[in-house]
């Protein structure tokens, strides 16, 4: 199913529309929250799952790293992997914080 926010990846939007986005430094940037469902598969049981990204300035993205926690909407994600498309936008792909990932302690 195609994100709501893939026809309008642009800086204008991102900057009048986003929402705030805190790094643990402090740092605020700009970035457009998708909290998406998902459609999968493990092994015969069909489960539908969230996938959070955020659509935001690559210049914005160009520091954050895999593993890196971000806040967004009073909620902690952890960075998965950042996504550039070449236009001057990516797609940060997030996974919800946990405190203990081995025990899944999810907060």
């Amino acid at each position: 199913m195609p994100s709501f926010f893939e026809n309008f990846p642009n800086k204008d939007f991102v900057m009048m529309f986003g929402d705030i986005i805190t790094r643990q430094d402090g740092t605020i940037m700009n970035g457009l929250l998708d909290n998406a469902t998902e459609d999968g598969q493990i092994s015969r049981l069909e489960v539908r799952y969230r996938t959070p990204v955020l659509t935001m300035l690559s210049e914005d993205s160009d520091n954050i790293s895999k593993g890196e926690l971000l806040e967004v909407q009073n909620k902690k994600y952890t960075v998965d992997r950042v996504l550039k498309d070449g236009t001057g936008m990516s797609e940060v792909v997030l996974v919800e914080y946990q405190k203990d990932p081995v025990s899944g302690d999810w907060v």
